[in-house]
């Protein structure tokens, strides 16, 4: 089922439990079996590398390697114009915001109410995202292999690692 066993996302989604995977795609659990969800277009394995996803107003939004694909039913997919051709380590949702975090190109947040997209570039944030989470003030954080990386509600950028009390450098996941 999953060629490496690799699991990247868990989750519910119109009565429906799916599971991601970055090596194999987006399955269903159905009376104890998977079943693929065939992506309708293939323009590449790229966008079968589901490496993070998030519920957000009834739509499926789904982090891969070529961009962000959005489903209302997950039989239809659409990818963000504005996602193209980026490879997406993450995203993560809260209240009305999504973060977006891409390895190299920075970090998208997009206010849902409003449309309005922030980006923090890739270079100026110097690390490589690996993923991205909101705490209950809004605060975002962005694991890298490198350390911490935190935006406060002002777009003011700080870094965290073990020079500055951190355990370790190497961070995977936020809960």
């Amino acid at each position: 089922l999953f060629k490496s066993g690799t699991v990247s996302e868990i989750l519910r989604f119109k009565n429906k439990i799916l599971v991601c995977s970055p090596s194999g795609g987006l399955f269903e659990l159905k009376e104890d079996n998977f079943s693929k969800i065939q992506m309708p277009f293939k323009t590449s394995t790229d966008d079968e590398q589901i490496r993070s996803a998030c519920v957000y107003d009834g739509q499926l939004y789904l982090a891969t390697r070529d961009g962000i694909l959005i489903s209302k039913d997950t039989k239809e997919f659409k990818k963000t114009d504005w996602s193209e051709g980026i490879s997406f380590s993450g995203l993560y949702g809260r209240n009305d915001q999504i973060v977006f975090s891409s390895y190299t190109m920075g970090v998208y947040v997009k206010n849902m109410k409003t449309g309005k997209m922030t980006h923090y570039k890739g270079e100026d944030l110097k690390h490589t995202i690996t993923g991205c989470y909101i705490d209950r003030s809004s605060m975002i954080w962005l694991n890298t292999r490198e350390g911490v990386v935190r935006i406060d509600q002002n777009g003011k950028t700080s870094f965290l690692d073990n020079s500055n009390g951190l355990p370790v450098n190497r961070i995977s996941c936020f809960y």
